[in-house]
């Protein structure tokens, strides 16, 4: 999309599944946004907004963002808003290194048996390997998970049970460039816990 600003409206279906049963609402509308290419919507829109917040799917929403001046426009797929640590939301552990939005950690939490799975945007960091290192939810260094991996937007660390999980472990990942140590990245921070 061309234009300085762009429409974002969030639309909230009524699904069986994924499958759409019924009429979609349109929730909340902004108008003339910066077209910078990302959105966030905080927490206590949300609660403003009563979305609700929840791995159900018969709570799902999608977003239309708008070129105000050729009327082209794109949709999202369906998605739920899901908060998965509600006695500590929205803010009781900041992020204390940069929240990039370009790595994503996957099946690190809940899954009780240690697995450790990360992904990222690979075009996101100039590099061809990238080292992994977890840090502590203070932002401190924890533990080097890998020195040099490709820099292909995944990696996978088996059932570590060296690093402490529980309700209390909290963790950040930071992906560096191997080539060039100044281009790095936080993920956000997340609880390593068990079923």
């Amino acid at each position: 999309m061309s234009s300085s600003n762009v429409d974002i409206t969030i639309y909230e279906v009524s699904t069986s599944g994924f499958s759409t049963i019924g009429s979609t609402l349109a929730i909340k509308k902004m108008t003339q946004m910066p077209n910078t290419g990302s959105y966030m919507i905080t927490a206590s829109e949300l609660r403003a907004l009563n979305v609700k917040i929840s791995f159900d799917t018969h709570y799902s929403y999608y977003m239309v963002v708008e070129d105000v001046v050729g009327k082209k426009f794109g949709k999202s797929g369906l998605f739920c808003f899901v908060n998965e640590h509600p006695g500590l939301w929205p803010n009781d552990f900041p992020n204390i290194n940069p929240h990039v939005y370009w790595i994503f950690r996957l099946d690190s939490s809940g899954s009780g048996n240690g697995n450790l799975l990360l992904r990222w945007i690979a075009d996101k960091i100039n590099a061809s390997n990238v080292s992994v290192d977890l840090y502590n939810r203070d932002g401190t260094f924890y533990r080097r998970l890998i020195a040099s991996t490709p820099n292909d937007g995944e990696f996978f660390r088996a059932e570590d049970t060296s690093i402490p999980m529980g309700n209390a472990q909290f963790y950040q990942y930071k992906i560096t460039s191997v080539e060039n140590p100044l281009e790095f990245g936080f993920s956000e921070v997340f609880n390593h816990w068990i079923d």
